[in-house]
């Protein structure tokens, strides 16, 4: 068991999407139904070339990972507002919110590799997946709950990074 990113305790294990243990050792999970947030172990990043993220190899590889952990990204017909609990130097409570068509995880482990992530807020100080929730499949409608999801972040007083 490991500590929790979140709730501190020792309940996290590594493991695929559905739980199980992984001999990967890239994915974590808190095993408490109070929390149950996942992480990506930043030891991930050293599968990939991290000089250039958009290479067919390092897509190949994140695909394998992807496929290998049982993380749902194939034909999701569907979209995900997600928001990344960010690590901030100042230690002021603060979060990524995103839009996307990926599993939330999927993009998560691409904003850590450097992959479309625009001023690398997430690639610099991503600390674990807060939450996610599944959207109709209209980026219209994404992008506006991702607004609504930032300025619910903002009025707790939250420091919001993304969110369009």
């Amino acid at each position: 068991m490991e500590k929790c990113r979140k709730c501190k305790e020792l309940t996290a294990i590594n493991c695929d999407f559905n739980g199980d243990p992984s001999d990967l050792k890239f994915l974590f999970r808190c095993k408490s139904k109070e929390c149950g947030i996942f992480w990506w172990h930043r030891r991930v990043l050293g599968r990939f070339d991290n000089k250039i993220p958009s290479s067919d190899k390092n897509k190949k590889i994140e695909n394998n990972i992807i496929n290998e952990l049982l993380i749902p990204d194939r034909n999701l017909k569907s979209r995900f507002v997600y928001v990344i609990k960010l690590d901030w130097r100042d230690g002021r409570d603060s979060v990524y919110v995103g839009e996307t068509g990926r599993h939330p995880l999927t993009r998560y482990l691409q904003h850590l590799r450097g992959y479309k992530s625009g001023k690398k807020y997430a690639t610099d100080f991503a600390k674990y997946l807060l939450t996610f929730k599944k959207v109709k499949n209209d980026s219209t409608v994404s992008q506006r709950e991702e607004r609504k999801v930032a300025g619910q972040f903002k009025r707790k007083g939250c420091l919001v990074r993304g969110g369009h």
